[in-house]
């Protein structure tokens, strides 16, 4: 029991100065190793940062990939936990609030992963061709 205060001491006497050794001293980096940008938090207080506006963001499918996403491994989810909990050893009969909670990790995950692929896919910003524009029968070819 004696060997716990010693390594305690050793420690705290070796802390601050292994953390001094991390901390990153923007004055002893070479000019080349400087980042080129400012911090938000350097930047002055009425100046408003540099991001485009929203009219300038692409449209995707985010929301439609969050919401496949969330039910389909939600459902997933839900069907796992309730396998596992009827098939457990404890007997347990009253497996549907597992089965809630499989629903409510495995949504949640679906969501984030759906969300982050759905917006990987851009939505199209030219509408459609009209039916009128392309009828069946008159062929778009060569003459």
């Amino acid at each position: 029991m004696k060997v716990l205060p010693v390594l305690a001491l050793i420690a705290i006497t070796g802390l601050p100065s292994s953390v001094a050794a991390q901390r990153l001293d923007a004055f002893r980096l070479p000019p080349r190793l400087v980042l080129p940008f400012r911090s938000s938090l350097t930047a002055p207080v009425g100046e408003p940062p540099n991001l485009p506006s929203p009219a300038e963001y692409k449209r995707t499918h985010w929301k439609e990939g969050a919401i496949v996403g969330g039910l389909l491994l939600g459902l997933g989810g839900a069907a796992l936990a309730h396998g596992l909990c009827a098939q457990s050893d404890t007997g347990r009969e009253d497996c549907g609030g597992k089965a809630l909670e499989g629903f409510v990790f495995g949504g949640a995950t679906g969501f984030a992963i759906g969300a982050l692929l759905g917006g990987l896919f851009p939505k199209n910003s030219s509408p459609p061709p009209s039916a009128a524009a392309v009828s069946p029968g008159v062929s778009q070819g060569r003459r």
